[in-house]
């Protein structure tokens, strides 16, 4: 799983994709690329009438999930963040279907397929100033992303940590980046440092203040 900050321009998995399709592709098409098979997953947007209690289901392709960390200490905090229902009401009211009418709900995100390699983005960015959130955040080396996935009861989905993304500085517009990418099972590589960081790195990495990390699927922990 790679964990990084949200940016504008758009994620790692975002930029490979740009650079190997120049068409406009049909999702059905999109999910075939070789971008979507390793970073591809989809999302689950849950609306229930809290009237009738009746439900609708929106599904979308995801490249990575966007987290909010200003109050979460941990990953796993911020997932459970991320997958909290949000109350419709007052003017976002929801318009059901059934009831014909506006209506408040409840409207929750989940994952719903879970991608081959999970890329979370932290958003670091404090305001529209360039401020950074440097706070620290803490990731597991295993992570069990079944608790906040569409059907939370089931068989565990692990993901193994083997790369990280790192932003050294006090703003979102400058700095360093630093990555890490796990060579054994103990031992991290300094992949490579760069250097004043701009505008084009930016959009290659994903982020103007990142600290990332990468979880590959389906492994088994040690010990």
């Amino acid at each position: 799983m790679l964990l990084k900050s949200s940016h504008s321009i758009g994620t790692f998995a975002e930029f490979l994709y740009h650079c190997f399709v120049s068409f406009r592709f049909d999702r059905h098409t999109q999910a075939t690329t070789l971008t979507y098979q390793i970073f591809g997953g989809y999302l689950r947007s849950r609306v229930q009438c809290l009237n009738c209690k009746g439900v609708s289901d929106t599904f979308e392709p995801c490249l990575d999930i966007t987290l909010e960390i200003k109050a979460a200490p941990s990953v796993n905090k911020a997932l459970e963040q991320f997958v909290k229902p949000e109350q419709l009401d007052r003017e976002n009211c929801y318009k059901c279907s059934k009831c014909k009418n506006m209506v408040p709900a409840s409207k929750r995100l989940s994952i719903h397929r879970s991608p081959n390699v999970l890329t979370l983005s932290l958003k670091r960015f404090a305001n529209y100033f360039g401020g950074k959130i440097s706070k620290d955040v803490k990731y597991p080396e295993y992570l069990d992303i079944r608790p906040y996935m569409s059907e939370p009861n089931g068989e565990p989905v692990i993901y193994a940590l083997y790369a990280v993304l790192v932003h050294s500085g006090y703003s979102c517009r400058t700095g360093h980046y630093f990555c890490y990418v796990k060579v054994s099972r103990v031992d991290f590589a300094h992949c490579f440092y760069i250097d004043s960081v701009g505008e084009q790195a930016l959009a290659f990495f994903g982020g103007k203040a990142s600290n990332g990390l990468s979880w590959e699927k389906g492994v088994q922990r040690s010990g």
